[in-house]
């Protein structure tokens, strides 16, 4: 879908680490919690990748696993990671709790 009237989008960011309790369940009430790639700059481009837009990104990834499963992660929804370095260093993360009601 991707033509001229689309465009071309570079961002630039932090990609965050994303620990969430599964289902509708409490920190307290989890042995495990599901890691998702995210972060608001990787989720915005992800969106524009997904309505047919030409997204770049311009971030740096820790040279590890985890840097590895975010680069994938970032190939996969259709984001070009061409502009993504990497180096020594760690990942930012946060925790998601969804509960109940």
């Amino acid at each position: 879908m991707t033509d001229s009237a689309s465009g071309h989008v570079v961002t630039f960011g932090e990609v965050l680490l994303r620990f969430a309790t599964p289902g509708a369940r409490l920190t307290v009430q989890c042995d495990a919690l599901d890691m998702v790639v995210g972060g608001a700059e990787a989720n915005v481009v992800a969106g524009l990748a997904s309505l047919g837009h030409d997204v770049k990104m311009l971030t740096r990834l820790p040279s590890s696993p985890l840097g590895d499963k975010a680069r994938a992660a970032l190939n996969a929804a259709g984001i070009d990671t061409a502009y993504v370095g990497r180096d020594a260093g760690r990942m930012g993360l946060y925790f998601l709790e969804s509960g109940a009601g």
